[in-house]
């Protein structure tokens, strides 16, 4: 068995999409959940502090890859 890894990455550098998206996933599977303006504001200018220490930009890695089997068994 053989394993092939793909390295990958999102660089997020605007706060208010990366924000958008977080609120959107806690509402999924929260949706009593409530998000003031002022929470939101808070949050955005949070994130926003985290780009600008990073040089503007926030990685997001993703992993991903494949399992590749051979049976010689069969194939002989």
């Amino acid at each position: 068995v053989e394993q092939r890894l793909f390295e990958d990455s999102l660089q997020v550098t605007e706060a208010a999409p990366l924000v958008n998206y977080q609120l959107s996933v806690i509402s999924m599977f929260d949706t009593q959940a409530q998000v003031t303006d002022t929470q939101r504001q808070a949050f955005e200018k949070h994130v926003a502090e985290l780009m600008r220490r990073q040089s503007g930009v926030i990685p997001i890695t993703k992993n991903s890859g494949l399992f590749i089997a051979n049976n010689d068994q069969l194939t002989s």
